[in-house]
This record gives C-alpha cells, structure tokens and sequence, in this order.
C-alpha cells in the first residue's frame, strides 16, 4: 500500500492557500501584476 502525500494536513492547508492567493491576485490591477512580476524576476536572478 503506497502513502497519499493528499491526506497529509500540511498539503491539504497549502492546496487552499494557494487557490486562495489566485482568487485575490486576480482582482489586482494589471499594473500591480507587473511590478510583482518584476520583482519576482529580480529575485530569482
């Protein structure tokens, strides 16, 4: 019987915050997505 990483609490609570950070990311203007992404970029040069 193999383990399911899916039925770990850890995973399952970062599984919501992530969809929850797309749900508000999408309201942001265009311009506030750009700078993120630009430093983002930056960051991982």
């Amino acid at each position: 019987m193999s383990f399911k990483f899916e039925k770990l609490k850890v995973w399952q609570k970062s599984i919501r915050l992530a969809e929850e950070i797309d749900l508000l990311t999408k309201t942001f203007p265009k311009e506030e997505i750009l700078a993120m992404q630009s430093a983002l970029i930056k960051t991982l040069k």
